[in-house]
């Protein structure tokens, strides 16, 4: 983790409703955000090369796809974050990064105007700093932080 204050955000998939949710919310809080899609100024390549903690914000069937592309061009110092609701085939491919790892899961949808209240699931997939970087930053916004695995939270969301 290079600062662990200030890291700047990326955003993979910005242009979505969930990736602009996520412009909105990491930028009210005072982050300096980048981010990606298609025809959008920078690449995914070029939000890794700039971002400290990427979250990958594309639709659930090309997310392993965007994570493969990903996972091997993150730094040693960064992380890499999926927020697809389905946790299992992310924590497959995210395993494989050099740099840490983990699944995010807002449990609330784009519509939501504020996050005070929102609950979200971290589940860790590759080492803890960020992980514990991510649950401080939430939690301090309002933000109802639970933390699983990917196989809980599977199991939670097939009851549901």
């Amino acid at each position: 983790m290079e600062d662990a204050d200030r890291p700047v955000l990326g955003i993979v998939g910005g242009r979505g409703q969930m990736g602009r949710w996520l412009r909105r919310f990491w930028r009210g809080q005072g982050f300096q955000v980048v981010w990606s899609d298609q025809q959008a100024v920078l690449t995914n390549h070029q939000v890794v090369e700039r971002a400290d903690l990427i979250f990958v914000s594309v639709p659930l069937a090309a997310t392993p796809e965007v994570l493969l592309e990903l996972a091997p061009r993150l730094p040693s110092h960064a992380g890499l974050v999926s927020i697809a609701s389905l946790m299992e085939p992310s924590a497959a491919v995210l395993a494989s990064c050099a740099g840490e790892s983990l699944c995010a899961h807002p449990v609330f949808g784009p519509t939501v105007t504020g996050a005070r209240g929102q609950p979200i699931v971290l589940a860790p997939v590759r080492g803890e700093a960020w992980l514990a970087w991510l649950g401080r930053a939430l939690a301090s916004a309002g933000m109802a932080v639970r933390q699983s695995t990917p196989a809980e939270h599977e199991a939670s969301m097939a009851i549901i």
